[in-house]
């Protein structure tokens, strides 16, 4: 707090400082102890949480293997003898923009409505799920965004259920 002035009866000024109470001094060091304790949990928070990441990643990596070049073609996945062809247009596939899902199974499905669930191996990038149609020629359609990952990620699974028939994955990457 700053000092201020009185004026003493022989028209001199003395400063005076302004000191706390010592009520006031406790509570001021208690906030600062506080507040330095907070600071240090999140900078250990921060530190052990993001320790390893790379390591993470890189197994990720090893882990999940890519069954699909969506950038050039549609693909193919399979579930014992059934068979699912995966296509998304347009090309390149982005993150942020409105795409358009087609499957096309290899035999008759009962359902009228599949789910097509966009995920983001290793990393939960929020529910994404496209209402797949179907159409007159048997195949799906469904339009969806795939989000952008701010770690820079890109590799992203689809996947669909088929009652009755089983479900099949798809693991491609997207372009930023």
């Amino acid at each position: 707090m700053p000092a201020f002035s009185r004026r003493l009866g022989s028209g001199s000024y003395r400063r005076r400082a302004v000191f706390f109470s010592r009520g006031e001094m406790r509570h001021t060091a208690r906030i600062g102890v506080a507040f330095m304790q907070a600071l240090s949990l999140c900078m250990c928070v921060t530190v052990f949480s993001d320790a390893g990441a790379d390591e993470r990643q890189n197994n990720q990596a090893k882990t999940v293997e890519v069954n699909c070049d969506i950038q050039r073609e549609a693909c193919t996945a399979w579930h014992g003898t059934f068979e699912a062809v995966l296509d998304i247009s347009p090309r390149p596939v982005r993150t942020m923009q409105k795409l358009q899902f087609l499957v096309t199974p290899n035999t008759e499905v009962s359902s009228e409505d599949l789910m097509l669930e966009l995920a983001m191996p290793g990393m939960f990038m929020g529910k994404n799920t496209v209402v797949l149609k179907k159409a007159l020629d048997g195949r799906y359609v469904g339009t969806g965004i795939v989000p952008r990952c701010a770690s820079g990620r890109t590799l992203w699974s689809a996947t669909v259920d088929f009652p009755g028939k089983g479900t099949v994955r798809f693991l491609f990457h997207v372009v930023h």
